[in-house]
């Protein structure tokens, strides 16, 4: 028995043209999940959707910080956030000196949204009470004398949607030259 090459020729034609398909379905799936895995990791600038900004609350408990209110108000004031997607609560815990006045001044000149609550008994309380009166799923807390990162509220924004997270903890860093800030870095 012969085989008839013009029949073989025409099998071979065949399983070549289904394999070159094949081969390209496969390839063009590659590299949609290739190009869709490097969206994820390095973030989608080319995406046309609209970005989802999560809303938060930053309760900052305060004792006799007028030294360092003007740094962290500003750091606050430049966050590169929407401004009607957070407030700020200070909780004062019987301050003596002019934190208070510093943050009412503010609060009437700025379009950040700043409320001031008083609360004695200690900086523990003064968080939680700052706590009970956010009206923003996300919390941050933080001193009195710290200054905010510019991307702090991005950062996290980023991260609760990249991982539907429920609580985030991050680093502080100090500024200081003393003994003090080097032994903490």
């Amino acid at each position: 028995m012969e085989s008839n090459p013009l029949l073989w020729n025409e099998n071979y034609n065949l399983i070549l043209g289904v394999s070159a398909i094949i081969i390209m379905v496969y390839s063009a799936f590659i590299l949609s999940y290739r190009q869709a895995l490097q969206n994820l990791i390095e973030g989608d600038n080319n995406s046309n959707t609209t970005t989802l900004f999560n809303t938060f609350s930053i309760v900052i408990a305060m004792r006799n910080e007028e030294d360092n209110l003007d740094a962290l108000i500003k750091s606050i004031e430049t966050l590169s956030y929407p401004h009607d997607s957070f407030e700020v609560i200070f909780v004062d815990d019987a301050s003596t000196d002019k934190s208070k006045q510093i943050v009412q001044t503010k609060m009437h000149s700025s379009q950040v949204n700043y409320s001031l609550s008083q609360s004695d008994g200690g900086k523990k309380k003064a968080v939680h009470y700052g706590i009970q009166k956010a009206k923003y799923e996300y919390i941050i807390t933080t001193d009195a004398d710290c200054i905010l990162p510019k991307e702090l509220l991005s950062a996290y924004n980023e991260k609760i949607q990249l991982t539907d997270a429920y609580f985030i903890a991050a680093p502080v860093s100090f500024i200081g030259k003393g003994l003090w800030s080097s032994l903490m870095q």
